[in-house]
C-alpha cells in the first residue's frame, strides 16, 4: 500500500523539491564498469562510477549481471516499489601478486536489505552476503556505516554485485574501500568528531551555566540549540543508532531533530525580536508540532525526512524574514549577527543535503567545512544574545537612574512637610523619610533611619495591622486615616494615623504614606473598660470579661437559641517550658498559642485567657456538633505547634473540657467549674483530648463529690477538723539512738469516722489545697513537738511530709521558719519528705527550697524512690540525706529475686552516695530480715507498728 501513500497530495510538493534538488545537484554518473585494483588503490564511489539499475528483488546475482543491459537505470530519489530492489556492479581486476581485503561501505545503518555477492569472468557466484535491517549483525557495523568485507584474488577480474533494498531514499553513498585505508580515514574522522563533539559541548556548558547565573531566556535556548546539534552529529556519526537498535527508524529521529532545531530557532527569534506578534509566534509553534506528530504518526521514512528536508529551509528562512521586519532598530548589529547565523546556518545545510543527495560519504569527503559553519552559526547566536543582554542591561541602568531622579523629587517634598513621610516597596522596605517621620518613630536622622529600619513592619506593634493594611491597599488602592498602634526608636508603643497610597512604577509597586503622633487622642479615647476586660499580654479577652460574657450568654438563652457551649483549655507542658527557658519565653508562648488559637477560632467564637496558661472558648450560635469540631481544630492547631527558642524545639498540647448548657442545668459559674473539671478529665485520659460532660457522666458525679470533698477541706482547716498520726522506723543495723517516726495526717468526719490520705489529699492537690494541709501539718507538729519536752529531747528524727507545690509556696516558706522559731524546735530534728516525681516537676524551686533548710539544720528524705521517673540522676543531682525505697519492691521482695535486686540496687547507689536508706510497707518479718540482709539502715511498716494518733505517742 506504499504506492497509494505516496500518491497523497500532501507529499507532491515535497516530492518535487527533492527530484529537482537532486537533478540539480547530482554529478553525471561515470558508466565506466571496470576498476583496476593496484597498491595505490583507496577507494571508489559506486554512485559516480557505475549506475545503478532497478530490478526485481526475485533476481539472482548472475541473472541480474546477464540482463544488466536490460535493466531501467535509476533516476529518482522515490522509494523503492515493493518487490524492487537496487543493482550496482563494477568490474574489478587485480594485479597484486596476492589477494586483497576490501570492503563493501553502505553509509545508511538502517537499509533494510543489503548484499554484496561476487562473481568470476563467467557470472558463476563465487560468495555472498546478505543483511537485513530486522536481524543486525554487529560485526557489520563500523562508524554508523554498514561495512561488508570481500576477498578478490590476485591476477582475475573479478565482478561485485551490490544489491539493495530499502523503503526511504534511493540516493545513499555506496563505496568500495581498501580495509587499511578505510581503517585510517575512519580515525581521523573519529578525532574531528571528538574535538566538534567537545566544541558543542563547551558551548552547550557555557550556556547553560550562564542560563542558571543570569536566568535569561536566550541562553536557555541557545544552551538547547548545541544539545541539539550535538545530538545531530552524534545521530549522523553513526554510533549511536547502532547503539541504541534504531537503524529503521533513522530518518524519522533524524527529522524530529531537525524540528527541533528549529523550534529552537523560533524560541531565540522571539526573544530576540520581541516586536514577532505573539500569533505568528503560536502558528508556527502549531506547525512545528503539527509536523512533529505528523513524523511520527505516518512512521513512512520517506515522507518523513522529506518534510523535514522541506521544513528546515522554510521555517529558518521565515524566521530570517521576520528578523528583517521586525527588527530591533536600536540594535542594528543584532539583526546583522543573526542573518549571518542564518545564512551560514543554511550553507552547512545545503552542503549536507547535496552531499546526500549525490550519495557522498563523510569517509570521502571531509566534513570539516559544514561542522566548523555549524559551530560558528552557534557561537554568532551567542553574541547576538551578548549583544541583546547588554542593550537591555542598559536600559534598566536607565530606567533606574529615572527612577531614583523621581525618588529625589519626592524626597526633597517631604523634607519641607509637617507630618512624616515615607515612601517604601509593598513588601516593606523602606526607601525615603523626612525629618517630620524620624520625630514621630524617635530617630535622630533620615540616614540613621534608613539604616535602623529594615523593614516597616517594625512600625507596628501587631505585625497583623501591616499585613490588614497591605491587603485593604490592594483592594482599594488609597486608606485615609487608618489608626494604628506603633512602635518607636527605644521600645515604646504610641498610636499614630497613616494614609497613604499605592503607587506602580515599572515593575515594582511603591507605598507612600503620610503619618502623625495620635497618642494622646487615643489614650483618651481608649476606655478603662477595655483595659479592664482584657489581658495585657495576649489580648484576649480576660477572666472577668469573660465571666461576664458567659453570665450574658446564659440570661439571653431562649428555648429555641442555640445552646451556650464552654470549653475549658488548658495547655500540656507549659510548665516545662516555664522551667526550663524562664518566664521570658513562657509569657512568649502564651502570647503565640493565644495568637493561634484567635485565628483558628475565628468569628465562631469569643476567647478569652483565664490566667497562667488556661484558656476559655465560648460559643454562643453554634451546635454541639460544630462547636466540637471546633474544639477538635484548636487541639490539632496546638498539637501542630512548635515553639523555638535558644535552639530548642518544644510540642505542646492541649486538654479541652467541654460543656452544654443545655444539658448540664448549672448557672455560669457553675458551669466554668465544670468545664475546668471537664478539663481535668482530659488530662487524666491522657491529655491532648477533648473531655464532654452530660448530665449522666460518671465525671459530672466526681465532680460533685469533689466539691463536697473541697467544703469538708476547706472546712476542716478551718474547725481543726484533721489531726495528726504517727509511725515508728525502726533501725536495722545500728541500735536505736532515739525516736525515729513519721508524721502522717488524718481527717475526722462528722459522725467520728478517720479518713485516709487516699480519700481526700488527690482533691486537695487538684484544687490547690495540699500547700495549706502541708502548712498545717508542719505547723501542728512542731507545736505538738514544743509542747513536750520529754518526747523532743528522746527525738531523733521526725520525717514530714510536703507535696510539689508546697515546695514552690514562698509563703509556706515563711510560716515554716516562723514555726520552728515559735515553738523552739532544733532543725537537725526534723526530716523533709519529698517524693522524686514532685521534686523533677519544678527542680528550680525544689533545690531552692532543700538548699534553705539544709543549711539550717533540717534533712531532707526522698520518698517512694523507684516511681514515677525512676532515675539514679536525682540521687546525684539531689542532695537528699535519705532514701525511702517504695514499698511495692519491698512487700515481697523475699520471694521476688527481682524486686530484691532492685532493692539491693537503690541501695547500694545511696550508700555510695552517703545516703541513709529506709524500706517502706515492711509487713512481715521475713521482708524485714531481707532489708537487714542487704544493708538497709530503717524499716517501716505494720511489721513495726500501724500508724497510730500522735496524742497517743508511745516509744517503740
Amino acid at each position: 500500500m506504499r504506492r497509494a501513500e505516496r500518491a497523497g497530495a500532501g507529499n507532491f510538493f515535497v516530492t518535487v523539491l527533492l527530484i529537482i534538488t537532486g537533478l540539480l545537484f547530482s554529478p553525471l554518473c561515470s558508466i565506466a564498469a571496470d576498476k583496476l585494483l593496484s597498491r595505490d588503490f583507496v577507494s571508489v564511489n559506486l554512485n559516480a562510477e557505475v549506475p545503478v539499475y532497478v530490478a526485481g528483488d526475485n533476481l539472482t546475482p548472475s541473472e541480474a549481471l546477464q540482463n544488466r543491459s536490460n535493466l531501467p537505470v535509476s533516476d529518482s530519489l522515490m522509494p523503492l516499489e515493493d518487490g524492487e530492489a537496487l543493482w550496482q556492479f563494477i568490474d574489478v581486476h587485480s594485479v597484486l601478486d596476492r589477494a586483497s581485503s576490501l570492503v563493501v561501505s553502505i553509509e545508511k545503518p538502517g537499509v533494510d536489505e543489503a548484499g554484496v555477492h561476487t562473481l568470476d569472468a563467467r557470472g558463476n557466484l563465487l560468495s555472498a552476503t546478505v543483511l537485513t535491517a530486522s536481524e543486525p549483525a554487529a560485526e557489520y557495523y563500523r562508524q554508523g556505516a554498514l561495512v561488508i568485507p570481500v576477498t578478490l584474488q590476485a591476477g582475475v577480474t573479478t565482478t561485485l554485485a551490490v544489491r539493495l533494498k530499502d523503503h526511504g531514499f534511493r540516493a545513499f553513498p555506496v563505496y568500495l574501500w581498501d580495509t587499511q585505508k578505510l581503517a585510517e580515514r575512519q580515525q581521523n574522522n573519529l578525532l574531528l568528531f571528538g574535538l566538534t563533539t567537545g566544541s558543542l559541548t563547551v558551548l552547550f556548558g557555557y550556556f547553560l551555566l550562564t542560563w542558571l547565573y543570569k536566568q535569561t531566556r536566550s541562553r536557555f535556548w541557545l544552551s538547547a540549540l548545541a544539545a541539539n546539534c550535538l545530538l545531530i552529529l552524534v545521530w549522523v556519526q553513526g554510533e549511536l543508532v547502532i547503539a541504541s537498535g534504531l537503524q529503521q527508524h533513522v530518518e524519522i529521529i533524524f527529522t524530529l531533530l531537525m524540528l527541533m532545531v528549529c523550534f529552537v530557532l523560533l524560541k531565540l527569534t522571539r526573544h530576540f525580536f520581541t516586536r514577532v506578534p505573539q500569533r505568528v509566534h503560536l502558528l508556527q509553534s502549531i506547525a512545528l508540532g503539527a509536523l512533529a506528530i505528523a513524523a511520527l504518526a505516518l512512521g513512512n521514512p520517506f515522507i518523513t525526512f522529506s518534510t523535514g528536508c522541506f521544513a528546515m529551509p522554510v521555517f529558518t528562512t521565515l524566521f530570517a524574514l521576520e528578523a528583517l521586519i521586525y527588527r530591533d532598530r536600536r540594535i542594528p548589529s543584532l539583526t546583522f549577527i543573526y542573518l549571518l547565523a542564518w545564512g551560514l546556518f543554511m550553507v552547512a545545510f545545503t552542503h549536507c543535503f547535496t552531499n546526500m543527495v549525490n550519495g557522498i560519504s563523510f569517509d570521502d569527503v571531509s566534513p570539516v567545512p559544514e561542522i566548523l559553519i555549524v559551530v560558528l552559526s552557534v557561537m554568532a547566536l551567542g553574541i547576538g544574545a551578548e549583544i541583546q543582554e547588554r542593550t537591555v542591561s542598559d536600559d534598566q541602568l536607565s530606567t533606574q537612574r529615572r527612577r531614583i531622579s523621581d525618588l529625589q523629587r519626592f524626597y526633597d517634598l517631604f523634607r519641607t512637610a509637617a507630618e512624616g513621610l515615607y515612601t517604601s516597596t509593598l513588601d516593606g522596605k523602606l526607601k525615603t523619610v523626612n525629618p517630620a517621620m524620624c520625630a514621630v518613630f524617635g530617630y535622630d536622622s533620615e540616614g540613621d533611619m534608613l539604616k535602623s529600619v529594615t523593614n516597616t513592619a517594625t512600625f507596628y506593634a501587631d505585625e497583623n495591622d501591616r499585613k490588614a493594611l497591605v491587603a485593604e491597599l490592594l483592594e482599594k488602592n488609597v486608606i485615609l486615616g487608618k489608626e494604628i498602634r506603633g512602635t518607636r526608636a527605644d521600645g515604646s508603643e504610641f498610636w499614630f494615623s497613616l494614609s497613604c497610597q499605592l503607587k506602580r512604577e515599572s515593575d515594582d509597586i511603591y507605598l507612600y504614606g503620610s503619618v502623625f503622633d495620635i497618642t494622646s487622642r487615643k489614650e483618651m479615647d481608649l476606655s478603662l473598660q477595655y483595659l479592664a476586660s482584657h489581658d495585657s499580654l495576649t489580648g484576649a479577652m480576660n477572666r472577668r470579661e469573660f465571666e461576664l460574657q458567659l453570665a450574658s450568654a446564659m440570661q439571653a438563652r431562649t428555648e429555641n437559641s442555640p445552646p451556650v457551649i464552654l470549653q475549658y483549655l488548658d495547655l500540656d507542658r507549659f510548665k516545662t517550658v516555664n522551667d526550663t527557658c524562664g518566664h521570658k519565653a513562657g509569657d512568649r508562648l502564651i502570647k503565640e498559642i493565644a495568637s493561634l488559637l484567635k485565628s483558628t477560632l475565628g468569628n465562631r467564637g469569643l476567647l478569652a485567657r483565664l490566667g497562667g496558661d488556661e484558656f476559655a472558648a465560648l460559643y454562643t450560635t453554634e451546635t454541639e456538633e460544630s462547636a466540637f469540631l471546633c474544639g477538635n481544630k484548636l487541639l490539632n492547631a496546638v498539637q501542630a505547634y512548635r515553639f523555638v527558642w535558644d535552639n530548642q524545639v518544644f510540642n505542646l498540647g492541649v486538654s479541652i473540657g467541654m460543656v452544654n448548657s443545655n444539658q448540664i442545668d448549672a448557672s455560669a459559674e457553675h458551669l466554668l467549674s465544670l468545664a475546668d473539671n471537664a478539663c481535668y478529665m482530659a488530662k487524666r485520659n491522657g491529655r491532648n483530648c477533648i473531655h464532654q460532660l452530660k448530665g449522666n457522666d460518671e465525671a459530672l458525679q466526681r465532680y460533685t463529690e469533689e466539691l463536697d470533698w473541697v467544703k469538708r477541706i476547706q472546712s476542716a482547716l478551718q474547725s481543726g477538723g484533721f489531726e495528726l498520726y504517727y509511725q515508728p522506723l525502726m533501725p536495722l543495723q545500728t541500735e536505736a539512738g532515739g525516736d525515729y517516726f513519721e508524721i502522717l495526717v488524718r481527717m475526722k468526719g462528722d459522725q467520728g469516722q478517720i479518713y485516709e490520705p487516699a480519700t481526700f489529699l488527690p482533691t486537695a492537690e487538684r484544687y490547690d489545697l495540699s500547700p495549706l494541709i502541708d502548712q498545717w501539718v508542719v505547723t501542728q507538729t512542731l507545736s505538738w513537738l514544743g509542747a513536750h519536752p520529754v518526747q523532743l529531747a528522746n527525738l531523733a528524727q521526725c520525717n514530714i511530709n510536703l507535696c510539689g507545690t508546697a515546695l514552690a509556696d514562698e509563703n509556706l516558706k515563711l510560716q515554716i521558719l516562723k514555726a520552728f522559731e515559735q515553738h523552739n524546735v532544733p532543725y537537725s530534728k526534723i526530716c523533709f519528705e519529698i517524693t522524686e516525681t514532685a521534686a523533677i516537676v519544678q527542680m528550680d524551686r525544689t533545690l531552692e527550697f532543700i538548699r534553705t533548710f539544709k543549711q539550717l539544720g533540717c534533712k531532707f528524705a526522698l520518698d517512694d524512690f523507684g516511681t514515677g521517673f525512676s532515675s539514679y540522676g536525682y540521687l546525684r543531682d539531689l542532695p537528699v540525706n535519705c532514701v525511702k525505697i517504695d514499698g511495692s519492691f519491698v512487700q515481697d521482695m523475699h520471694t521476688s529475686p527481682v524486686n530484691k535486686v532492685l532493692v539491693s540496687s537503690i541501695n547500694d547507689v545511696a550508700k555510695a552516695i552517703g545516703m541513709s536508706t529506709v524500706g517502706e510497707y515492711v509487713e512481715s518479718a521475713l521482708a524485714m530480715e531481707s532489708l537487714r540482709a542487704i544493708g538497709v539502715d530503717f524499716a517501716q511498716g505494720f511489721a513495726i507498728a500501724h500508724p497510730a494518733p500522735l496524742d497517743n505517742f508511745v516509744r517503740l
